[in-house]
């Protein structure tokens, strides 16, 4: 029996090891879960399926190649640690293993330019995590802008190049959004 009892906790131990890697955004939202000044929003696909008449066919199919979006705002004013210290947390936790760092410049496509538009002590990353550029199974962007930090978290089987289709629809709909 004792053998039996070693051989499940050892088997435990190595599947929980083994189902935390990878997971490490899922930490990220667990850890800021609770935390004041943050606010934490999970949503499926299907919450996009009223506004598809804003979308163009090449970018259905994308969001449509997206499992779930989540996203967290942490808020320093209504916190305990400061947004700088916000981001350098989450940053380390996506960082190493498959995550890597993503250039804005790869997102650029034939007729778009991608601009990221923010101020100069604002900070900015593009993170990926998968096989991959071409096989991602997640894609962050995390933003550290005044007392604010924020991430945008995408979880499916997507690409940079399903990311420049949506960069080029962004830029085909500007001066819709923008009147």
């Amino acid at each position: 029996m004792k053998i039996i009892m070693k051989l499940g906790i050892l088997l435990a131990t190595l599947l929980m090891h083994l189902i935390g890697t990878g997971q490490n955004s899922q930490k990220v939202y667990d850890s800021f879960n609770s935390e004041e000044g943050a606010m934490v929003l999970s949503f499926t696909k299907s919450v996009l399926e009223p506004f598809e008449f804003l979308l163009d066919d090449d970018t259905k199919k994308i969001v449509y190649k997206m499992k779930k979006v989540k996203f967290l705002s942490y808020n320093d004013e209504n916190g305990k640690m400061s947004s700088t210290l916000a981001y350098s947390r989450i940053a380390s936790r996506l960082n190493g293993g498959k995550y890597f760092e993503i250039n804005p410049n790869e997102l650029n496509c034939e007729n778009c330019q991608f601009e990221l538009e923010f101020e100069e002590e604002d900070e900015i990353k593009l993170i990926g995590y998968g096989a991959d550029a071409m096989h991602l199974k997640e894609f962050h962007v995390l933003i550290r802008s005044d007392n604010h930090c924020i991430l945008f978290s995408f979880y499916g089987d997507i690409s940079i190049e399903d990311l420049k289709s949506c960069t080029k629809f962004s830029q085909s709909t500007k001066g819709l959004f923008n009147t």
